[in-house]
């Protein structure tokens, strides 16, 4: 799905899409109730119609730990790291590492949106590392992103 690249490598191009990591989950779980729509949209955005496509290591966790939940499978398991980090599969987004000034923007947010809106500290860090790589689009299926991010779902 991804190789690692150094954060801002690449970023701030005019359009740019973030992905959430419940797009991620939908993507690859059949039994998801947004499996078909994030299937549907997976040519888009390997195509590159909504701009490059980013994922934040905060939300690689999320999945991983997600999948390490679910599957007891080794090697499913070894296949979504394959995909994520760019082994033996061309990578299809690329990864943004979280600095110190994006979590502490990102526990400023907390305070307010996940009270306010119920998003998560991960959502957060999401919102966060948005603003401060200028991406103004997310795909994601958390209405809670409404009104802060554009978000495509």
């Amino acid at each position: 799905m991804g190789r690692a690249s150094p954060r801002g490598a690449g970023v701030g191009d005019s359009l740019t899409l973030l992905l959430d990591a419940g797009y991620l989950i939908a993507l690859h779980s059949e039994g998801d109730a947004n499996h078909k729509r994030a299937r549907a949209l997976f040519p888009e955005i390997v195509g590159g119609i909504h701009g490059r496509p980013y994922i934040s290591d905060y939300l690689v966790a999320e999945v991983l730990n997600f999948f390490s939940r679910k599957t007891r499978s080794a090697r499913n398991l070894e296949h979504l790291l394959d995909e994520i980090l760019g082994r033996n599969v061309e990578p299809w987004f690329e990864i943004i590492w979280m600095d110190q000034e994006v979590f502490a923007h990102a526990l400023d947010l907390y305070a307010v949106l996940g009270v306010g809106r119920g998003l998560s500290f991960t959502d957060c860090t999401s919102v966060a590392l948005a603003k401060a790589e200028r991406i103004e689009q997310i795909v994601s299926f958390d209405k809670g992103f409404d009104g802060i991010l554009t978000r495509l779902a």
